[in-house]
C-alpha cells in the first residue's frame, strides 16, 4: 500500500491531473489500474467529481477483494487538498447541480448549467449540448474540461452503452436544455429503454 501511495504522490498525480485537463485519461488509465493491482488483484478504480476537491480517486474492489482491503487502501490515501480526494467507489455521486468545478481562477457553478439532448436512435447517437453562462469567460481548455466532468458528474462514468455520444458547446441556452439533475433521469431513462 504505501509503494503504490508514493508512486502516485512521486508525480503521476500530477500526469493524471494534466490527463483529465487534456480529455485523455484513457491514455493513462492503465499504469494506476496496473499499480493498484499490486496491493491487490481484486482493486479496481474510478474518477470523479470531488465532494470538496476537484477531482476524486475513488477505490472498489471485485468480489474476489477480501473484506477490508479497500479501507485499508483509503486509510494509507495521502491528506486531500483542493485538487485531489481519495474514497471508496460505493460512495454516492452527489447532487451534479451541487458541485463547484475550478476553470483557471474562475469557480464554475453546475447549477447554472444547462443541456439540450438530442437522441438519434438509427444512428446511434447522443448529442449533449453544453452551455453554462460563465463558461465563455474561461480558456477553451478549461471549457472542455468543465463541459467534460459535468458529463461524468451527471452519467457517474456510465453513459448509455449504446450510443456514441458526442458533447459541444453552446454560446446560448438550448431551447430544451434541462439542468443535470433532469439530465441524470433522462438519460437513465434512456438507458432503460435500450
Amino acid at each position: 500500500m504505501d509503494a503504490f501511495w508514493s508512486w502516485w504522490s512521486g508525480r503521476f498525480r500530477e500526469v493524471l491531473g494534466a490527463a483529465i485537463d487534456e480529455n485523455r485519461v484513457e491514455q493513462v488509465a492503465d499504469p494506476l489500474a496496473a499499480r493498484l493491482r499490486k496491493v491487490h488483484p481484486g482493486l479496481l478504480f474510478d474518477l470523479r467529481p470531488g465532494a470538496t476537491a476537484r477531482i476524486a480517486l475513488v477505490i472498489g474492489a471485485n468480489e474476489n477483494c477480501p473484506d477490508g482491503v479497500v479501507e485499508q487502501v483509503l486509510a494509507a490515501a495521502p491528506e486531500a487538498d483542493d485538487r485531489w480526494e481519495y474514497g471508496p467507489a460505493d460512495a454516492p455521486i452527489p447532487d451534479p447541480r451541487e458541485l463547484a468545478l475550478k476553470a483557471g481562477d474562475r469557480t464554475i457553478d453546475l447549477a447554472r448549467m444547462r443541456v439540450g439532448m438530442q437522441v438519434d436512435e438509427r444512428a446511434r447517437v447522443l448529442e449533449l449540448a453544453v452551455y453554462h453562462p460563465e463558461l465563455g469567460e474561461v480558456a477553451a481548455e478549461h471549457q472542455e474540461s468543465v463541459a467534460t466532468t459535468a458529463m461524468n458528474a451527471v452519467a457517474g462514468h456510465a453513459p448509455p452503452l449504446q450510443h456514441r455520444t458526442k458533447l459541444r458547446l453552446t454560446c446560448a441556452p438550448p431551447e430544451d436544455g434541462v439542468d443535470l439533475a433532469e439530465l441524470r433521469e433522462r438519460l437513465a431513462a434512456l438507458e432503460g429503454t435500450l
